[in-house]
């Protein structure tokens, strides 16, 4: 209300533009991305209210989704050069074996170095499982 005040709205004639021009102003505020969800869902609920006790025919909120904005950087975690050396270091060396024993040196050090350069989760390396 106060947002609308401010802009010259009128909420009860308020219109979808006019959310997400409010949306718009909460990204430019830095708010954190689930506090607009919050926001948001506060006004699609009050908008639905004045819908069902018939104050309005329509729900103007109802198409504004709330901003994604993600860095992948704080998202994704992922090993620095010297923890994979590390890694790669412990596992057994493919050459120091022969047979299905080399195979088995060789595919599990595949396996970590796809999730490494890829980003593979254990449950896609988990479902990849092939018996030798």
């Amino acid at each position: 209300m106060a947002w609308c005040a401010s802009q010259g709205v009128d909420p009860a004639t308020a219109t979808a533009a006019d959310v997400k021009r409010y949306r718009h102003a909460l990204v430019e505020a830095e708010h954190k991305p689930s506090g607009i969800r919050s926001k948001l869902s506060v006004v699609r609920r009050f908008y639905e209210a004045a819908r069902n006790a018939g104050l309005r025919a329509d729900n103007p909120a109802v198409g504004v989704r709330s901003p994604r904005i993600r860095n992948a950087v704080d998202d994704f975690k992922y090993l620095r050069d010297k923890e994979l050396a590390r890694l790669f270091s412990v596992i057994p060396d493919p050459n120091q074996a022969a047979g299905k024993e080399r195979v088995r040196r060789l595919r599990n050090r595949l396996l970590v170095e796809l999730m490494a350069l890829h980003g593979l989760r254990t449950i896609e390396v988990y479902r990849a499982s092939v018996r030798i």
